[in-house]
């Protein structure tokens, strides 16, 4: 089990806008996120189902993942904290999404940033 994470949250106007942690727990969180990132030598896999989805069907893998792995628009609105029509705009075919809108989606499906780029 991970030990937890030591932080301090500061706020700007009562919300939450930056999470500081030791700089040592930064760098451990650093060579973990490395460990676990798909590197140029290794193969992005896709389920049968998600590729056929993507090819056939013509949506977008944001898409595409979300409805394999069973959730609803609002649900992925919930984690991204945005809303459902904003979900929708993100998963239209030809959106040009950000790459750090991108890492927060794989994020909230579970899966690996290359897993959504389809080039």
């Amino acid at each position: 089990m991970k030990e937890p994470i030591n932080y301090q949250v500061i706020k700007d106007n009562g919300e939450p806008a930056f999470a500081v942690v030791p700089y040592l727990e930064f760098k451990a969180l650093l060579a973990e996120a490395a460990s676990s990132t798909i590197t140029a030598d290794e193969e992005v896999t896709f389920p049968h189902m998600v590729a056929r989805m993507i090819a056939v069907d013509e949506m977008s893998p944001i898409k595409a993942w979300r409805i394999y792995l069973g959730k609803t628009q609002a649900q992925l609105a919930e984690d991204l904290k945005i809303t459902q029509p904003a979900v929708a705009q993100l998963e239209h075919r030809d959106a040009k999404v950000q790459i750090r809108t991108l890492f927060k989606i794989a994020a909230a499906l579970g899966i690996d940033v290359e897993q959504l780029r389809v080039d």
